[in-house]
């Protein structure tokens, strides 16, 4: 047990230092983490691609799930220091599907505006 033990704290040691030898930026961090979401929100849109629209409203589960996402992109956005625009709560499915297109391209726009600085 106690092998056990000291092989994780050595592990957690090694990764902690690893971590503090980096020298990224907090706002380089945080665009690495935004590029890792905005993944998650392409594959969403391409998922969606060729749903039904009326499946995708915000009174069903798909599309509160879509909204959800959409604000999330949107308070990244913010967090960059891009411009997050409105966050959409109630909509129909186009306007749902519309509304994670536009919050995944304003968090594209944040992101590569952080990366280029």
């Amino acid at each position: 047990m106690t092998a056990t033990i000291d092989t994780v704290d050595t592990v957690d040691t090694q990764t902690r230092d690893h971590t503090n030898a980096r020298t990224e930026t907090g706002s380089e961090a945080a665009a690495f983490e935004a590029a890792f979401l905005l993944d998650v929100l392409h594959g969403r849109i391409a998922d969606v691609a060729f749903t039904d629209p009326d499946e995708l409203g915000s009174q069903h589960f798909a599309g509160q799930e879509l909204l959800a996402l959409a604000a999330t992109a949107r308070r990244a956005t913010s967090a960059l220091g891009g411009r997050p625009g409105m966050v959409v709560t109630d909509a129909p499915g186009v306007v749902v599907v519309r509304e994670l297109v536009a919050a995944t391209r304003a968090l594209a726009s944040a992101v590569a505006l952080t990366t280029r600085s």
